[in-house]
C-alpha cells in the first residue's frame, strides 16, 4: 500500500510534497511574512487600480508624442519657408543692388544730357562748386568782414549760378537741399543756421584764405577786421542773435544786480559785464550781416538770379 503524499505548508502560503524543498524554503535568508488574504484582496484590487492609471497615462502620453510629431512638422515647415524667404531676400537684395547702381548710372546720365542743353542740376548743400568765387576781389572790394561774409553767402547761394541754389531761408527754418535724396530738408532754427552754418563757417573761410594768402590789410581795416572775426565768432543766447536791444536789456538787467549786490566792487562781476557787453556787440555784427545780406538778396531778386520765395528770413 503506497503511502499517503504529505503536504508542507509555509506561513506565507508556500506548499510542496517534498520536504527537502520545505526545508531550503525555510532556511531562505528572507524570512517568510504571515499572508493576511483581506490584505492581499486588497492588495490585488489597488494594482488593478493602477494599472488602469498607467493605462491611462500610456493614452495621453501617445497623444502627445502625437501632438509633438505634428508641432516637429509645423517647425520644420516654418524653418523651410525661413529659408525660402532668406534665399528670396539676397535674390531681390542683388537686384535691388543691380537697381541702384542703374539709377544711380541713369542720374549721371540725365545731368550730362541737361547740363549740355543749357539745363542745370541742384548740388548738395555743402558740395557747391565755388570756383566762380573770386576770394581776393571779395577782400579788397568791402571794408569789413561782417560784409565780406554776407557778399560770399550770396555768391555761393544766391547768385546767377543756379546749380548753388541748394539753400531756403524762410522765417522760422531753413531748408537745404539733398541731392541724393532729391528732397529739401528742414534744419530747425533759422537764427541758430544762420548763425553756426553761414556767418561762423564763411568767417573761417575768409580768413583761411587770407592766412593761405598771407594778405594783409591796412592798419584801419585790419584792427576791424580782427574785432569782427572775434566778435562774428562768439557764441550767444539765442534771443540776442541779430538782437542787440534784447542783449542791452539782460546787460542793464546784470547792472541793477550789481547795484543791489552787498559787494558791487567784486571782481567778478566786472567779468559778468564783460560777457555782456560782448553779447551786445557780437548781436551788432551778426545785425550787420543780416543788413547786408538782406540788400545782396534783394538785387538777386531784382536781376533775377533768384525766386524771391528762396528767403523770407527779413522778419523773424
Amino acid at each position: 500500500m503506497p503511502r499517503p503524499k504529505v503536504e508542507y505548508k509555509c506561513i506565507c502560503g508556500y506548499t510542496t510534497n517534498k520536504k527537502s524543498h520545505y526545508v531550503n524554503h525555510k532556511n531562505r535568508k528572507t524570512p517568510c511574512i504571515i499572508i493576511d488574504n483581506n490584505k492581499t484582496d486588497i492588495n490585488n484590487k489597488n494594482n488593478e487600480e493602477l494599472l488602469l492609471i498607467i493605462k491611462k497615462l500610456n493614452n495621453e502620453k501617445n497623444k502627445l508624442l502625437i501632438k509633438l510629431d505634428d508641432k516637429d512638422s509645423i517647425i520644420e515647415q516654418e524653418r523651410l519657408s525661413k529659408i525660402d524667404l532668406i534665399t528670396t531676400n539676397k535674390g531681390l537684395m542683388k537686384n535691388n543692388q543691380i537697381l541702384i547702381k542703374d539709377a544711380n548710372s541713369l542720374r549721371e546720365s540725365i545731368k550730362i544730357n541737361m547740363t549740355m542743353n543749357n539745363y542745370f542740376v541742384i548740388n548738395s548743400y555743402g558740395k557747391e562748386d565755388t570756383s566762380y568765387i573770386d576770394m581776393n576781389k571779395l577782400m579788397y572790394d568791402y571794408k569789413s568782414l561782417a560784409q565780406m561774409v554776407a557778399k560770399q553767402i550770396q555768391l555761393k547761394h544766391f547768385s546767377k549760378q543756379k546749380k548753388n541754389h541748394n539753400l531756403m531761408l524762410m522765417r522760422t527754418i531753413a531748408k537745404t537741399y539733398n541731392d541724393e535724396e532729391g528732397i529739401w530738408e528742414p534744419k530747425d532754427n533759422v537764427k541758430l543756421f544762420i548763425v553756426n552754418e553761414l556767418i561762423k563757417k564763411g568767417v573761417v573761410n575768409i580768413d583761411d584764405y587770407k592766412t593761405s594768402k598771407n594778405i594783409k590789410f591796412e592798419s584801419t581795416k585790419e584792427k576791424k577786421y580782427k574785432k569782427d572775426k572775434k566778435y562774428l565768432s562768439l557764441n550767444i543766447p539765442l534771443p540776442c542773435m541779430f538782437n542787440p536791444t534784447e542783449a542791452k536789456k539782460r546787460f542793464k538787467e546784470i547792472k541793477e544786480q550789481r547795484e543791489s549786490d552787498i559787494d558791487p566792487m567784486d571782481l567778478q562781476w566786472d567779468n559778468i559785464e564783460n560777457k555782456y557787453k560782448r553779447e551786445i556787440k557780437s548781436a551788432k555784427k551778426q545785425l550787420e550781416v543780416k543788413t547786408h545780406l538782406i540788400e545782396h538778396l534783394n538785387k538777386s531778386i531784382k536781376d533775377k538770379n533768384i525766386k524771391a520765395g528762396m528767403v523770407k528770413f527779413k522778419n523773424y
